[in-house]
């Protein structure tokens, strides 16, 4: 079970991440809207030649996506292995906290 700080974190994470989660459909509508606004005024370029070449905006996005996972692993890892090297100065230094009974207060308000 993690602790209260850790449960109080990941309280504070979720709603970051539902913030930014709550961000993203208004902004794909109006990117959609700007884009049937100017849709039928670009022209098209003959740009086959270069553009063979060239990733294309999805490829980019997959891409990054992937190296960032990748790299968020290798680094989970690093760090797991590096408090892993540390656990007999850190055992002796820093103790575990002692499970905590329930309060008679708490005990009572159960019952």
């Amino acid at each position: 079970m993690p602790s209260p700080a850790v449960e109080r974190l990941t309280e504070v994470q979720d709603k970051i991440v539902e913030a930014v989660a709550s961000f993203q459909d208004p902004v794909v509508d109006t990117v959609r809207k700007g884009v049937d606004l100017v849709e039928e005024r670009i022209p098209e370029f003959p740009t086959e030649k270069v553009t063979a070449q060239l990733p294309t905006a999805r490829e980019i996005v997959d891409n990054q996506y992937e190296f960032a996972t990748r790299l968020l692993k290798v680094s989970h890892e690093f760090s797991l292995a590096v408090l892993g090297a540390m656990e007999p100065v850190t055992d002796k230094v820093v103790k575990a906290a002692p499970k905590s009974k329930p309060s008679t207060r708490k005990a009572a308000q159960a019952a």
